[in-house]
């Protein structure tokens, strides 16, 4: 149930600064559930009216553009509120940590008791819940960030470490380099052509010398990378099955 418009002001007054941290904590998440309760409301409605103007095309084309729009500007003023406040999370963290504790912390984010231990293993702290853990939060009541998308105060602080990475690609390490998540895989790079050219992955040897990085190189560079027999095979007949080891 979506609220009064001046009971949700009077919620977000600056005056909820003087409040003790915990209860600035609980109110924030109530504010961001309902900033989220009236995204996903103005987006059904939108998104309704979208596909009812796309039938009587091309008719409707002007209003079909303007309803697009006001799409993309409701989710973006949603989207800066979210990221606001996951800032000020964000910043605030060792804040919330120091006077609410773990358990505290724990408490007003519902966690259940069952998942705090998991919850804790790599930061006992606002990060741990949220940005690292993303399922924790609210998990006293249903479990699972693939289901509800994440509670209100992960979202927001997801939200606002995402908008740091996009303005800040040159401070993030190579996902491909050593330590990286896809260190080892192979990288392919499309061509001028539209071909497909495979890199080598980055490899560390080691030897009585020491261990030194090797880097990627192309794959006789230009030469596109074509499917195998076996793919091809599959692919012209079918008839024939395919048996997973």
């Amino acid at each position: 149930m979506l609220m009064k418009p001046e009971h949700f002001d009077r919620l977000a007054d600056k005056s909820v600064q003087v409040l003790s941290l915990r209860t600035r904590l609980i109110v924030t998440r109530r504010i961001l559930r309902e900033v989220l309760a009236q995204d996903e409301r103005e987006k059904m409605i939108l998104r309704m009216s979208i596909r009812q103007l796309k039938r009587k095309l091309p008719f409707t084309q002007g209003k079909l553009t303007e309803i697009e729009q006001l799409l993309r500007d409701c989710w973006k003023a949603n989207r800066d509120i979210l990221i606001s406040y996951g800032q000020m999370l964000r910043d605030s963290h060792h804040a919330f940590e120091g006077d609410l504790g773990w358990e505290g912390l724990c408490d007003v984010l519902c966690v259940n008791r069952v998942h705090r231990g998991e919850a804790g293993e790599h930061d006992k702290g606002l990060f741990g819940l949220t940005w690292i853990g993303g399922q924790f939060e609210d998990s006293s009541t249903h479990y699972g960030s693939d289901v509800t998308g994440g509670g209100p105060i992960t979202r927001a602080i997801s939200a606002a470490m995402q908008e740091w990475m996009l303005k800040n690609m040159d401070k993030m390490p190579g996902p491909f380099a050593p330590g990286g998540p896809l260190y080892g895989l192979p990288l392919y790079t499309q061509q001028a052509d539209g071909t497909m050219v495979m890199s080598t992955p980055a490899v560390t040897v080691h030897s009585a010398d020491g261990s030194k990085v090797v880097g990627s190189k192309p794959r006789r560079a230009g030469k596109p990378v074509t499917p195998s027999k076996v793919a091809t095979l599959f692919q012209d007949s079918e008839n024939v099955l395919r048996h997973e080891n």
